[in-house]
């Protein structure tokens, strides 16, 4: 950022001259600059949606790419087998949940489950107010 702003360039198009630049990686599907992520102009998508949810301004870069499905780069790009648990695809994004403890019914629960619904479960169970700005639901746990 730095070299950036000596060179008095535009941010913005630096990031979108860099995603540009990284789809020509084989496998690269899609690019996230930190200007479209911080601005909200990506417009609404399952895709934006996702990425918004990932993005955290102190701790990402300014570009978020996406790649194709069972597309691997970087060191995972030599093996050829497992998961980077990075992309949005359901082979990295679907994991199984287990509740278990007072107030939890014994059982098997198939359905899609968002991690934002983990939050105000746990505090549903605990009796406690789910956290501000929690946007998940609790799930049905004590039937």
């Amino acid at each position: 950022r730095a070299v950036i702003a000596e060179k008095r360039l535009d941010p913005a198009e630096v990031e979108r001259v860099a995603g540009e630049a990284a789809l020509t990686v084989p496998g690269i599907l899609r690019y996230f600059t930190r200007t479209q992520l911080t601005s909200g102009s990506l417009g609404p998508s399952v895709w934006a949606a996702k990425y918004e949810k990932a993005f955290l301004a102190e701790r990402c870069g300014d570009l978020l790419l996406m790649t194709k499905p069972f597309y691997f780069w970087g060191s995972y790009g030599e093996k050829d087998a497992g998961s980077t648990h990075g992309s949005p695809w359901g082979y990295d994004s679907h994991v199984p949940l287990l509740l278990s403890g007072p107030g939890v019914q014994r059982g098997t629960h198939n359905g899609f489950v968002d991690m934002a619904d983990l939050a105000p479960t746990l505090a549903h169970l605990m009796g406690v107010s789910a956290p501000a700005g929690s946007e998940g639901r609790v799930l049905p746990v004590d039937y």
